[in-house]
């Protein structure tokens, strides 16, 4: 007959974002085809994320325009926090699908747990303090430049850090592994990296707890926020288009009418960069969408079907899929962030390429702005800045 082991006998799953689930037949526990087949995708999710991350990190810091821009040190704290959550916990939960017991201690078992749960914190809400940043950014231009600098944004991302370390203490005293002689198969005695609190109320309700506040909460945060963003770009556009409207406008309603306009314009700019942060937002909430689902119907259905296979076959994919969201960052940059393009292609060629395109690209703006008749030169020093330096 077969019977499931401990990683599933608890209301709530073992990990939040991780579960394992063996089954034995009369004898030692059997190893499915996932004990191969997992650990091979998160191997290759990891080489391509600290690839990727650790290119982020380095373009961030090596070049001194990338270091000026508030936005990119967000960025650069997002691809720390990818970079230590492949490094920190894809090895510890290949190993937790490789073999069928745990052998690594109780310590790497707990700290598995932790830097999980810690490393997707610090992820989201630095996403959320990116999107209010983008916000305050757009509606108050001109103060922001005063405000915003990179000491606060380090101070930011440092209080990011030690914040989501303290909210997830619990997940340190929730998991362990269990005491020897517990689970015995064979005469053999079987140690598993699993919950073992002995409050099944209290795990199911710091489950839904990470759900929440990894999840629910910054969603809802980031949400308000660009439907704000999106209000006020609509208001300003319009109220632009009607104040360069009239006519007979005299010379202070002209330059009412090119102040407004030069408005719209830089908020239209600061906008390209604002919808990469919303790429790499929707990209975090479509991977991890699953395996929150999963999770949660876990911990709110007394009657969730933890023998079915293909619920064990679905929660592989939505791990992985959960796991690739920490590679998927740096091409997003690639593809969408001008600067990342330029310095990306400056690092993968031998020849100085990334200067003659930057070169290059503020000469295509600069002609740009004399064929549309924009030819102040504030105007002109504005476009080239954040061409060289798409994120603001």
């Amino acid at each position: 007959m077969d019977e499931t082991l401990p990683y599933d006998n608890y209301d709530s799953s073992s990990y939040s974002y991780s579960d394992s689930n063996y089954t034995y037949y009369n004898g030692p526990p059997s190893l499915g085809p996932e004990s191969v087949i997992v650990p091979l995708i998160l191997v290759i999710i990891a080489l391509i994320a600290v690839a990727g991350n650790s290119m982020v990190i380095f373009i961030v810091l090596r070049y001194r325009k990338m270091r000026q821009s508030v936005t990119n040190f967000y960025i650069m704290n997002v691809a720390v926090g990818d970079l230590v959550f492949v490094l920190a916990c894809v090895p510890l939960t290949a190993v937790l699908y490789a073999d069928y017991q745990w052998k690594l201690g109780n310590f790497l078992c707990k700290s598995n747990a932790f830097l999980q749960h810690v490393t997707v914190q610090a992820t989201c809400a630095t996403l959320t303090v990116m999107t209010v940043d983008r916000y305050y950014v757009i509606t108050n231009p001109f103060t922001s430049r005063q405000t915003r600098t990179i000491l606060r944004a380090g101070v930011i991302c440092c209080v990011v850090w030690i914040v989501s370390g303290l909210m997830h203490v619990p997940s340190a005293l929730i998991y362990g592994t269990t005491e020897p002689g517990t689970y015995v198969y064979s005469n053999e005695n079987v140690i598993f990296c699993t919950s073992i609190h002995q409050s099944k109320r209290f795990i199911r309700l710091y489950s839904m707890y990470v759900i929440a506040v990894t999840y629910v909460v910054p969603l809802a945060i980031i949400s308000v926020c660009y439907g704000l963003i999106l209000a006020h770009l609509w208001k300003l556009s319009k109220g632009g288009i009607t104040a360069t409207s009239g006519k007979a406008a005299n010379r202070k309603g002209q330059s009412a009418s090119l102040a407004e306009g030069s408005s719209v314009q830089t908020a239209t700019k600061k906008w390209k960069t604002t919808r990469i942060v919303l790429i790499v937002v929707m990209l975090f909430a479509i991977c991890w969408a699953p395996i929150h689902a999963l999770n949660l119907w876990n911990d709110v259905d007394p009657n969730y079907p933890h023998d079915s296979n293909s619920i064990y076959v679905f929660r592989f994919f939505c791990l992985i899929f959960a796991y690739s969201n920490s590679c998927v960052n740096p091409v997003v940059y690639a593809l969408a962030g001008n600067s990342f393009q330029v310095y990306f292609r400056q690092i993968c060629y031998t020849h100085p390429r990334g200067k003659q395109e930057v070169a290059s690209t503020k000469t295509n703006y600069t002609r740009s702005l004399h064929r549309n008749g924009r030819r102040t030169s504030n105007s002109q020093t504005e476009q080239i800045s954040m061409t060289a330096n798409t994120s603001v």
